[in-house]
């Protein structure tokens, strides 16, 4: 019988190829699947503006977020991450505190300081609706004698 040199680790066997290949795919997707835990929660808020009725405007968008509030009060998120709301805030100076969370209990903050005036607010004069009925009397007859 011939004698064969002992095989050494180089060059790889079909089997240690095969089970590195997999070590280096389950490695992957743990790296993706723990991302969402490295990276936490963001908030980004990119409107705040009166309205004409007297209240503010905060919209913007959130990733990784599973609750969302504005100075203590939820906030509903869509399933993209959006958010938006109309709050009444008084006159003067006021501090919005946005408060992001994820499901491992990071948060991120966001505070917005507003400044208000009595003009902010103004609403605006809107001529009243004409509420006549076209091609007959304003009054309705109920037909009882």
């Amino acid at each position: 019988m011939p004698k064969t040199k002992p095989r050494g680790w180089w060059p790889p066997s079909l089997p240690t190829l095969i089970a590195a290949g997999t070590l280096f795919a389950v490695a992957l997707y743990a790296g993706f699947a723990l991302l969402p835990l490295l990276l936490g929660p963001t908030l980004m808020v990119g409107v705040v503006r009166s309205t004409e009725f007297g209240t503010t405007m905060i919209a913007g968008t959130t990733d990784r977020v599973s609750t969302l509030s504005i100075n203590g009060l939820p906030v509903p998120i869509t399933e993209a991450g959006d958010f938006s709301i109309e709050r009444a805030y008084p006159v003067g100076y006021t501090v919005v505190v946005i408060e992001a969370s994820d499901r491992f209990g990071r948060r991120e903050t966001e505070t917005i300081t507003l400044t208000t005036n009595e003009t902010t607010y103004a609403r605006k004069k809107e001529e009243p609706e004409d509420r006549s009925l076209e091609g007959g009397s304003d009054s309705i007859e109920d037909g009882v004698n």
